[in-house]
């Protein structure tokens, strides 16, 4: 039982508990785009559900910004794009190395290893076989993540809503405060694309 299991320090117990909560956040992204893509379909949900449980995330992002491109408008089509995108190339990958990555807490320090086979050039100009790149991890950056998650998943929510809504019966003021918070979430994923990109950059 995991509430019995003795955590050798504080921060791995924390740490351990953030890798669970992006495995949750993923989850729900992934759902979120099977919703979507559903939508875009046009089919009942349990149609939708035999589709996306054969699709991996990568091609679910391919076939919404193709069924995007044919119904939506050129701006809308376009932040969902450069949404999809990030998910795709930027966050996934980063999600893939803290949830399948091996973690070492035993030794009094928290360190998580990167199992991948490369050939790599040295210092002194030769070539060397890494098999495992070992980084020192924290709760923090963890959670850091989760927050990203949390951005992009609350974009991908917000352009489900704007997607079931119809205009022709909602209330005016409750379309005024949809168009707000989507535009929020729009320029929160923007600001985090942007420190990304800077990242990727400097780097």
């Amino acid at each position: 039982m995991i509430d019995e299991f003795t955590y050798p320090t504080a921060e791995s117990k924390l740490i351990t508990f953030q890798i669970g909560a992006i495995c949750v956040s993923w989850s729900q992204i992934d759902s979120c785009l099977g919703i979507i893509l559903g939508h875009y379909m046009k089919v009942e949900a349990a149609h939708t559900d035999v589709a996306t449980s054969i699709i991996d995330l990568p091609r679910k992002c391919e076939l919404i910004k193709a069924l995007a491109f044919l119904a939506e408008d050129r701006k809308t089509y376009l932040k969902l794009e450069r949404a999809l995108n990030f998910l795709d190339n930027a966050l996934r990958p980063v999600r893939n190395r803290y949830v399948h990555d091996s973690y070492s807490f035993f030794t009094g320090d928290h360190i998580r290893t990167i199992m991948k086979a490369q050939v790599i050039n040295t210092k002194s100009f030769t070539k060397e076989l890494v098999t495992r790149q070992k980084h020192p991890v924290t709760a923090s950056e963890l959670a850091a993540f989760n927050k990203d998650l949390d951005v992009l998943a609350h974009f991908l929510a917000g352009q489900y809503i704007r997607l079931i809504v119809d205009p022709s019966i909602a209330e005016e003021n409750a379309m005024s405060a949809l168009h707000n918070v989507l535009e929020d979430a729009c320029d929160e994923l923007s600001a985090l694309i942007k420190r990304y990109s800077s990242k990727t950059k400097a780097s």
